[in-house]
């Protein structure tokens, strides 16, 4: 996975019980591309439906998917003393899900023509090899390139689809019951978006 991540951190002691610790990541991660030879192809809505195929000329011709560029990720948080046991906490942050965004289903490598989902059986209880590989595979199995319309699987993605994210937010006290004994009690909140 090709990806670049630049971050900006700092911490400010606002006053004795007050320290306020706030960043901003921007990540820039291409889409995913296995190989040098563009095999990658996705499903268009264009014309009633088509294969579109890797053109290998830029990146979007090399993946069929635009990189997104848009992903700033702000992280704050705080800790306030309020007194000599007790401190609030809190914080907030924003986290890009970039490998496989969903699942294998997302790999465009795994498209026909490049790649071919195809499956021989036999009949159950049947002892008769389908076919034996000294012998090369059975022309039925070929015909057509060896696709079979009926049972082709596609794999689609939007080529401007943004990357998902996730938000996450955390707020609680936490009481110092001993030198060595915390007592911390902390709402914690995810949410999921695009």
């Amino acid at each position: 996975m090709r990806g670049n991540s630049f971050y900006g951190q700092d911490t400010w002691r606002v006053n004795p019980n007050l320290t306020v610790n706030y960043g901003l990541r921007y990540e820039l991660y291409p889409p995913f591309w296995l190989n040098r030879e563009n095999r990658t192809a996705n499903f268009s809505p264009a014309n009633g439906g088509e294969i579109v195929s890797a053109t290998g000329n830029g990146l979007y011709g090399r993946t069929l998917v635009h990189p997104d560029d848009t992903d700033l990720a702000p992280r704050v948080g705080f800790a306030y003393h309020v007194f000599k046991p007790l401190v609030i906490r809190g914080g907030y942050g924003i986290f890009h899900q970039f490998v496989n965004r969903i699942g294998s289903e997302s790999m465009l490598q795994l498209n026909p023509p490049f790649l071919l989902d195809d499956s021989l059986s036999q009949p159950f209880g049947s002892t008769t090899p389908v076919f034996q590989l000294k012998n090369g595979f059975p022309s039925a199995a070929l015909q057509a390139l060896g696709v079979n319309l009926p049972s082709l699987q596609l794999r689609a993605q939007d080529p401007n689809e943004r990357t998902t994210y996730v938000e996450q937010a955390s707020f609680g006290p936490q009481f110092q019951v001993s030198s060595n004994t915390l007592l911390d009690a902390t709402w914690i909140g995810n949410w999921g978006a695009k």
